[in-house]
């Protein structure tokens, strides 16, 4: 993948079955090697498209046409720059810092917490990624962040999708992480009226839900049949890209009946992220005014008010801070928080087309072909 604060990217398996991760620039003139987002390298290796120079598939040089003659150059130290990387639960993390903690550090006890998904034996190691989409939001990306903190809008924005949703914190926990916990009586990715009277479309292995934000710019979302992640990416201050992948245990894609099912669970995915991209676009515009002063937070923005004050402990603090967000958790006394109000819910009624929802991105790709 490609930042604007740490170019180019790439991820290969080596000769040695090990994934290696290494700045996808060649040491000639610094183009960009591999040009495809995924895929299987010729035998040869990787071959830079300017001139040639060839990498083996951990990023050290195999050869460099026409150096020959070159005096004192060693093709054994050379290679693309390495970084570093490491695998959760089939999670590829790359880190561009020598600093940043290890990554059992910044999740902390997450398994422990979660380890339906996230234990040893957890779900999520099994599941096959069967679709992804891609959105380019021309907002700031802590927007959208923000809106993945909290279920306060549901009842606004999704009010012809998702409707209300009850919220409750996730217990005080340790690590660069936080969790919104949504209680339901089924999986809440279908819409209610998709498979009216099933309360399992697909096998369930668990009956809860629960949002969960890796800081700062990871969702990781689980729920009873299946799993979700959404990536933000600023491009610039005042747009990010988005990358979301659709997760199923192995076993439930080899179900006859999951590719007729499938795409209510996609629509439903494609629906709802295309409703937090035009409010979080709405922000945007809003913010710039020069009369604009933030309000309170409320009940139940209790994950986004940790994800500001996590952010602000790095900008003010910066890394070395030992601030915890698990820590900082507004606990109710137990209470669970829900935008479910009648007069809310009224007034959103009233309010009609003036809160309709926001029509799907006309430019979103479409999802890929499930693969297993």
């Amino acid at each position: 993948m490609d930042t604007e604060w740490g170019g180019p990217v790439a991820v290969s398996r080596g000769n040695d079955g090990e994934l290696h991760a290494f700045a996808n620039v060649c040491c000639h003139r610094g183009a960009k090697v591999i040009q495809t987002p995924k895929g299987q390298a010729s035998s040869v290796g990787f071959v830079c498209p300017y001139h040639a120079w060839t990498y083996d598939f951990d990023g050290r040089l195999k050869w460099a046409p026409g150096t020959d003659a070159n005096v004192d150059f060693d093709d054994d130290s050379i290679r693309m720059s390495p970084l570093r990387v490491e695998v959760f639960h089939g999670f590829v993390f790359v880190c561009l810092s020598s600093e940043t903690p290890h990554l059992a550090k910044v999740m902390g006890d997450l398994p422990a917490k979660l380890p339906t998904w996230f234990g040893p034996d957890g779900a999520a190691q099994d599941m096959v990624c069967v679709a992804r989409r891609e959105y380019v939001v021309d907002c700031n990306w802590k927007f959208i962040m923000e809106n993945t903190c909290e279920t306060y809008h549901t009842s606004v924005v999704h009010k012809d999708s998702l409707g209300p949703m009850k919220a409750t914190p996730m217990e005080p926990h340790v690590g660069d992480w936080d969790a919104v916990q949504v209680p339901s009586e089924r999986t809440i990715v279908p819409l209610p009226t998709d498979f009216a009277g099933e309360k399992e479309p697909l096998p369930a292995f668990t009956n809860k839900t629960a949002f969960v934000n890796l800081f700062p710019s990871l969702q990781v979302n689980v729920t009873w049949d299946a799993m979700w992640w959404m990536y933000t990416v600023p491009v610039n201050p005042s747009q990010c890209k988005i990358t979301m992948g659709f997760c199923f245990p192995k076993q439930t894609t080899l179900m006859p009946r999951f590719e007729e099912r499938l795409p209510f669970y996609l629509k439903r995915w494609h629906m709802a992220v295309s409703e937090d991209n035009a409010i979080s676009l709405n922000q945007q515009r809003g913010v710039r005014s020069a009369f604009r002063v933030p309000g309170r937070f409320t009940q139940l923005e209790f994950g986004t008010h940790n994800f500001n004050n996590w952010l602000l402990s790095k900008v003010l603090i910066g890394q070395t801070s030992k601030w915890d967000p698990g820590k900082r958790v507004y606990l109710g006394e137990g209470e669970m928080y829900s935008n479910d109000d009648e007069r809310l819910l009224g007034i959103v009624r009233e309010a009609g087309a003036g809160l309709s929802s926001a029509p799907a991105s006309a430019n979103a790709p479409q999802p890929k072909e499930p693969t297993t």
